[in-house]
């Protein structure tokens, strides 16, 4: 997919000084970083800023320093060509190209009705099937799965698992030697063990630093983490997402005065879009400052935000890891 061109810089901007000597038309200082930029419009050509031409069907792009065709449209080349839709089929999200409706799959350059058999259902995307719960792909039918006494369908529903204490043999479930169950037993909690120490890294214990002069401790630990997206207006795809991590800060101090402790927390994500392979991570930080006096704590929040790309597409995100350390203590 290609993208209208915005110029040999993305933002077009001049430094203080050379904006300063040569003041060119159709610029302004920018009044957060004190920097030369061109005009909304307008986009930099050397040490000028030069009229941005937006062909037809065409308008400026959100920064104003290059344009980008109107939805309904694609680029090709220097103009923007109507996106002809075959049947069955609506503009995609990014509203440059097609895709097929729920219930039809693309073949070549039309979209087709997917043929459901019996005992199966569309699949997620809307663009396949699958069989139905307690049924399994034969070919291009769901024949019924045929599960054995003492057994159950598993969390796929296309398979089967023998009931506790008992295992399986062939296509059977019989009963489990007293060794056997024994052995399960432990096999279980090893799991369920692992399984407690890979959400004990999501989010991380305790973590102290000791204040020099006094030599008292001060720990922040995590208590909490909630995580939500926001979806986009078409509530097709996440545009970004916040986290919110509740802490508690403590300390030993006997004296009579107080601590001043900096606490920083880090969230990392991952997250994948609709159309990429992979996931991709990303993180933020937030700070917080806590005065605390003898065998004193307090609680705090860090709230933390991640924006997406609309050309991302983001579908699926969630926290991978959220933490709280000790930037500083000092004695006020």
């Amino acid at each position: 997919m290609k993208y209208p061109a915005v110029g040999a810089a993305l933002f077009a901007v001049f430094t203080a000084s050379a904006f300063a000597q040569s003041n060119p038309d159709n610029a302004s200082r920018n009044p957060y970083t004190g920097s030369g930029q061109c005009n909304h419009g307008y986009r930099q050509s050397g040490s000028t800023c030069v009229k941005v031409e937006p062909p037809e069907n065409a308008s400026l792009n959100y920064l104003g320093n290059g344009w980008q065709c109107n939805r309904g449209y694609r680029q090709s080349g220097a103009s923007c060509v109507k996106v002809e839709l075959p049947v069955n089929a609506s503009l995609n999200y990014l509203g440059n190209g097609w895709q097929c409706n729920r219930g039809y799959r693309q073949a070549g350059s039309s979209c087709i009705k997917v043929e459901i058999p019996e005992n199966a259902s569309l699949g997620y995307l809307g663009s396949d099937w699958q069989c139905n719960a307690g049924y399994v792909q034969s070919g291009q039918t769901c024949r019924k799965l045929a599960v054995p006494e003492h057994a159950r369908l598993d969390f796929t529903g296309h398979a089967w698992a023998c009931d506790q204490g008992f295992k399986r043999s062939g296509e059977q479930c019989v009963v489990m030697r007293a060794q056997e169950v024994q052995k399960e037993r432990k096999t279980n909690a090893a799991v369920t063990a692992l399984i407690k120490r890979r959400r004990a890294r999501t989010v991380t214990g305790e973590s102290c630093e000791t204040e020099d002069q006094t030599g008292s401790d001060v720990c922040v630990s995590v208590t909490d983490v909630s995580f939500e997206c926001r979806k986009n207006i078409d509530e097709t795809a996440y545009t970004g997402c916040d986290a919110n991590v509740s802490y508690e800060v403590s300390t030993d101090y006997r004296g009579r005065s107080s601590l001043d402790a900096e606490i920083e927390c880090e969230v990392e994500i991952s997250y994948s879009g609709r159309n990429t392979y992979g996931q991709r991570s990303d993180s933020e930080t937030d700070s917080d400052s806590h005065s605390l006096e003898a065998a004193d704590s307090d609680s705090g929040q860090a709230d933390i935000s991640f924006s997406f790309s609309s050309f991302a597409e983001v579908i699926r995100a969630k926290v991978s890891s959220a933490e709280c350390h000790i930037e500083s203590v000092d004695l006020e």
